[in-house]
This record gives structure tokens, sequence and C-alpha cells, in this order.
């Protein structure tokens, strides 16, 4: 995308960064469907577009990238032929509000011991909501545009045109500082690249490129983090208990 238009946009949006612009411009010429899966599996992402392979020799034969977007394909064809806005929404509804949004505040609220209703999920008014035409969801940049309008002489204007704020984790920021070398130690540890899924030079590429790119690749090093948690959360203490077991005596009858 070119200078002038991004002056453009920003001069209609003072709330978009350039770098937003220059990250999702491109996805414009793409296929729709080919890109509109979740926000760590577009086409531009760190590894679609590097050289070097992330799976190893022996673990790339067992991975089937098209199993993982089949269920965001599932909705897309089910909502076909209704507006792009209402296409986004319908697969946002049915993937992200129900296993992301819904499950942290779920947890977040229950572990501060906190009932928590989400009035504009009441069934009538969500049918409703999802009847509407998408020109009345967004206007232009103006999000929850009809909303907005309707609310206008009873909601102060500071509050209907306040920045949007959601349940942000800064780990982009994390990632480049505080938490620096403790990701590439985690990353690079043997006992991850003892597991043989990914190579080891693609991490050591992706590390360096977030950190030399001032974190755009931070999603992917956090949802490696997590993989790599997760192992040894789950399948490290079962491993254990495993070898453990094999030294435990016999029971003396």
């Amino acid at each position: 995308m070119n200078g002038s238009l991004s002056k453009s946009l920003l001069r209609l949006n003072p709330y978009l960064k350039s770098s937003q612009i220059a990250r999702y411009a491109p996805l414009l010429n793409i296929p729709f469907e080919s890109h509109y899966h979740s926000g760590t599996s577009n086409p531009l992402n760190f590894f679609n577009q590097n050289l070097d392979p992330l799976y190893s020799e022996g673990f790339a034969p067992f991975v089937n990238k098209e199993r993982s977007v089949n269920i965001v394909k599932k909705h897309l064809q089910k909502s076909a032929g209704r507006d792009l806005v209402n296409r986004m929404l319908y697969v946002d509804t049915k993937t992200w509000l129900v296993d992301d949004l819904l499950l942290k505040a779920d947890k977040m609220t229950i572990a501060n011991s906190l009932e928590l209703r989400v009035s504009f999920l009441d069934h009538k008014v969500l049918e409703f909501a999802g009847s509407l035409p998408g020109k009345y969801k967004v206007h232009g940049f103006t999000t929850k545009y009809i909303l907005k309008v309707v609310l206008s002489n009873r909601v102060p204007q500071e509050i209907l045109n306040r920045k949007k704020v959601g349940f942000p984790v800064p780990y982009n920021a994390w990632l480049r500082t505080d938490l620096k070398d403790w990701i590439r130690d985690l990353l690079l540890d043997r006992e991850a690249l003892h597991r043989g899924y990914f190579n080891r030079y693609c991490i050591e590429r992706l590390i360096s490129q977030n950190t030399a790119l001032g974190g755009s690749y931070s999603k992917e090093l956090f949802s490696l983090a997590v993989l790599e948690l997760w192992h040894r959360e789950f399948l490290g203490k079962q491993e254990a208990s495993s070898r453990q077991n094999a030294f435990d005596p016999a029971p003396v009858l």
C-alpha cells in the first residue's frame, strides 16, 4: 500500500496504526475464504512466508493443514451469500466468541467470585442483530453503527466514541523485553527440540526476526510457547509418572 493511501486512511480513522495498515492491506488482494481462518493462520504470517520449513522431516508427513481450518471453512460455507461483514461475524460467533472471549470472561470472573452477564448476548438481541445487513454494523470506519445511532441521545459521546478495549495480553512487548531471553531458552531448550516437531533453524530465525521487526511475530512465538508449556504441564507429568511406576517395586501380597 502506498504512502498517500496510508495517510488517507489514517486521516479517516485516527485509531488505525500504520503497522495495522501495512499488515492487513495485502490481504485485500487474497480471496476472503483463503485467509479468514484466525489471527494466526493468515497467508502473511511467518510460517507461511518463511522459506525454511517449520516442521521437522519426520513430523511433517503427519501435519494436515487443511484439516485444521475445516471447521472455519464449514462456517464460511454456511454463511455464503451474505455480505462480508456478516460472514466474518458468523465465523467469529461460532469460533472466537465461544472458544476464546466467553471462556476468558468466565474464568476471570469466577476466579474473582464475580457473577457476569453479557447482556448483548441475550438470544433475542443476538438473533435480531444477526438479521441486520452489514451496513448497519460497520459504516465506513464506524463499528456498532446502528447501536451508536440509537443510543446517541442516551449515552455520552465520550463513551460512544471511545477506543475499543478488549482483553489484550501484552505478549508483544513481553517477548521483546522482559521475556526475550525466556522465550529463546524455552523454545530452543533441549527438551523442546527433542520432541522432534520443529526445525531448530526455523525457530531461531523466527526469534531473531521478531526482535528485528519490533515484535511482528510475537503471536507465532506465543503460540509455540503455549504449546511447549502444555507439553510440560500435562505430557511431562504423565511421562514422569510412567517412569516412576516402572521402577516401583511390585506390591507385596
